[in-house]
């Protein structure tokens, strides 16, 4: 036993050199499974990026992919996944709102991933597709996609470790800006509008993926024959440029009705996504929010009256504060900036910044310190001064858009029922409202994120097409009531709804027309809101309430077709029912013939300055319409879903005519009878003026004989009486004397000849 120990021991003394090789081999083996580990780990890696586009873009580019991804990202992800691993020859046209990261997903994010799976992609498809042509309406924006992607595959280090072979420039080829070669041979080029693409080759390869982001812009779509161009340039040279097997893909946002886009959207099919999916059901409380969040006189009204409250309550602190020196100098002390903290808060409400509150207070003790001499009696006079120390951050703590705000949180269950955006983490149907609200063309909104493009000449009821008269702002009908004089009279319709909320249904619209018929007429109050019947009538009732101060209200026009005429009953009934009974003075209308054409003939009345309609005059001379839902539909009249508002003037329209034809006819008569009065005056003044000469005491007679009556025009009314009398008392005798002895027919047309 012992010597088989001392015989191990002796071994490894003789043979050190033993231990060092196994140990040598033993690091290689786990050095050889740590390698298989990790190259099983990439290839799981690359494995799960080719089935999903979006874990790609989370992996590799993070900066591209802050948000989550909304719908409209996903079918992107599919749709390039489908064109560039397909059989080829696909086209396609979509459209997405402006703004969404369209251009990122595809012309970036895809085509990185296009170039990291190009082995996967030759294997499912059976070619390689390594020749990409980006083209755009300016050759700046493909190129700025080059730059990214270059950028990108030099220094990102996920695609370094995970696609070596794709990662760098390929050896041999130089990178230009609108042009370059990958480490595993896809080019990329880039293109615009109007750019030669004829006979375009690299190595003996032709294009085989053709993306084009935003081929125009609004100034390639102005005219029909840039129009034209456009379309002859994408058929005659981007289309061609292509090998036999190339996918064509169009993605932009609708630019103009009859754009490029818009053209073959329905020959290569694809789908339009809008960034408000469904609107609100409140249409009346956002009406009221955009007059809160456009208030830029109310705010500067609020900002003046509470500077006001801020100098009153000041003037005696300021005043002392200038008598310190230190205070003139150089930043006021803390005891004085706690001071003016508290008058603050007290007579604002809030207080502002540190920085601001230091700075505020520095200029008003110069304010009262300038005027002195003339303080605080002439304060009216200097009161600029005043105001620019202090009204700026008076303005940002009551701002329009903080009071909007507050009124959006107080109601926000009820604007919010029914709407769906379609990136809320990106846009909320809030943030999205206020970008309509400030648009000054509600078109450009509409066409840039809903794709729904109107031009200004091809609108029914263009903007430029109306009359405006200024109005108050966020009105209500009692302000709008106080809009007119006592001589108006006011003809109210209603287009009730069929009382369903959803949004397959028509809203229900009440209009009011006002003035005087003859002279003018104006939209007094317009609102559309989607209810039911019960709030329909009582949004009628309080609407006639308001404007029916002593019987102005002449009539109610409700559309009385259907079931339609059971609520006009019902209406009139819930009035009398009151403890203060409202007589509505309802008018049935059951409507006939086309609807569109009846809306279509208010045109020319609208564009003749007949028909006034409510706004407020901005500082650029623009006018800004009030009640936005009804304008909407106006402005959108046969693109829009709803016509209720335009349909409900109409059938106020027809009863003001009638008002106004009524008065009319008034108004000659009136003008004949004072003519007639005019030339009895003057008769009558002829005669005194000749019997003055002939009879000294003043006896009147007739001295105009019959001739020289009917040569003046002027009929004898006395004599038309008699005559009249005359005639009807001798056929009331011939009727007396045909009841005493009856005769024939001949025998009393031989009498009365007689």
């Amino acid at each position: 036993m012992l010597n088989q120990k001392r015989l191990a021991g002796i071994k490894e003394e003789i043979n050190p050199w033993a231990q060092a090789i196994n140990s040598r081999e033993t690091l290689r083996e786990k050095q050889r499974g740590l390698l298989s580990k990790q190259q099983s780990r990439i290839e799981q890696e690359r494995s799960k990026n080719f089935d999903s586009i979006a874990r790609f873009a989370r992996s590799a580019f993070p900066h591209w992919a802050r948000h989550i991804d909304s719908k409209f990202h996903r079918y992107l992800d599919r749709r390039f996944r489908r064109t560039v691993t397909g059989n080829g020859r696909s086209k396609r046209a979509d459209r997405g709102p402006r703004g969404y990261a369209k251009s990122t997903r595809v012309t970036r994010i895809g085509i990185a991933w296009l170039i990291c799976h190009q082995a996967e992609i030759s294997l499912r498809r059976g070619v390689p597709n390594d020749f990409v042509v980006i083209a755009s309406n300016t050759l700046s924006l493909p190129k700025s996609a080059i730059d990214d992607l270059r950028r990108e595959f030099t220094q990102n280090k996920y695609l370094e470790a995970t696609y070596p072979e794709a990662f760098g420039q390929r050896a041999g080829n130089k990178w230009t800006s609108d042009l370059c070669r990958m480490a595993n041979g896809v080019w990329i080029l880039a293109a615009s509008m109007q750019s030669p693409l004829r006979g375009v080759n690299q190595e003996g390869k032709r294009p085989t993926l053709l993306i084009g982001d935003d081929l125009e812009n609004l100034e390639h779509a102005q005219t029909l024959g840039q129009r034209d161009k456009s379309q002859k340039w994408f058929e005659e040279d981007l289309v061609p440029c292509g090998d036999e097997l190339a996918d064509i893909w169009l993605l932009g946002t609708t630019v103009h009705p009859d754009s490029l886009l818009s053209r073959l959207a329905p020959i290569y099919g694809g789908k339009t996504y809008k960034a408000i999916r469904s609107f609100s059901n409140a249409d009346e409380l956002w009406d009221r929010w955009e007059e809160i969040y456009l208030d830029l006189d109310g705010e500067l009204g609020r900002a003046r009256r509470l500077s006001g409250k801020l100098w009153n309550a000041s003037y005696k602190f300021l005043l002392k504060l200038t008598n310190d020196d230190a205070a003139l100098e150089g930043e006021p002390s803390k005891k004085a900036l706690n001071k003016w903290k508290k008058l603050w808060r007290k007579h604002i409400g809030d207080v502002p910044s540190e920085r601001d509150l230091v700075d505020t207070l520095s200029d008003a003790v110069d304010f009262v310190d300038n005027y002195s001499h003339s303080l605080p009696d002439s304060f009216s006079h200097v009161i600029d001064g005043w105001e620019d120390a202090v009204l700026d951050p008076i303005r940002e703590i009551h701002s329009r858009h903080g009071i909007a705000w507050e009124f959006f949180k107080r109601h926000e269950v009820e604007m919010l029922n029914g709407t769906s955006v379609l990136w809320p983490e990106r846009e909320t149907y809030y943030d999205l409202m206020c970008q309509k609200a400030e648009a000054r063309n509600k078109r450009s909104f509409f066409q840039e994120k809903q794709n729904e493009s109107l031009l200004e000449e091809d609108a029914l009821f263009a903007q430029s097409n109306w009359r405006f008269y200024e109005a108050p702002s966020n009105p209500d009908p009692t302000t709008m009531r106080g809009m007119f004089d006592d001589d108006a009279v006011f003809v109210a319709a209603c287009d009730p709804s069929k009382g369903r909320l959803d949004k397959k249904n028509d809203p229900a619209a009440i209009v009011v027309l006002g003035g005087v018929p003859g002279k003018y007429c104006r939209i007094a109050w317009a609102s559309v809101r989607r209810e039911k019947p019960s709030q329909i009538t009582a949004r009628i009732l309080a609407t006639h309430r308001a404007f029916n101060r002593d019987g102005e209200v002449k009539t109610w026009v409700i559309e009385s077709n259907m079931f339609q005429e059971l609520f006009a009953d019902e209406t009139q009934r819930k009035g009398k029912e009151r403890k203060q009974p409202i007589y509505l003075p309802v008018d049935k209308l059951i409507s006939k013939g086309d609807k569109n054409l009846r809306i279509e003939g208010l045109e020319p009345h609208i564009t003749a300055g007949e028909i006034e309609y409510p706004g407020r005059k901005l500082d650029n001379g623009e006018w800004a319409p009030l009640f936005q839902t009804f304008w909407n539909q106006f402005l959108f009249y046969g693109q829009g879903e709803h016509d209720d508002g335009p349909d409900a003037l109409e059938m106020a329209w027809r009863k003001w005519e009638k008002l106004s034809r009524g008065a009319r006819v008034r108004a000659r008569t009136n003008r004949k009878q004072k003519t007639v009065n005019s030339a009895e005056s003057a008769i009558e003044r002829e005669m005194l003026a000749k019997e003055s000469r002939t009879t000294p005491d003043g006896y009147r007679q007739d001295i105009l004989d019959k001739n020289q009556r009917e040569l003046l025009g002027v009929k004898d009314e006395n004599k038309r009486v008699k005559n009249l009398n005359s005639r009807r008392a001798k056929r009331e005798a011939d009727l007396r004397l045909q009841k005493r002895q009856p005769s024939s027919r001949s025998g009393l047309r031989r009498k009365r000849r007689n």
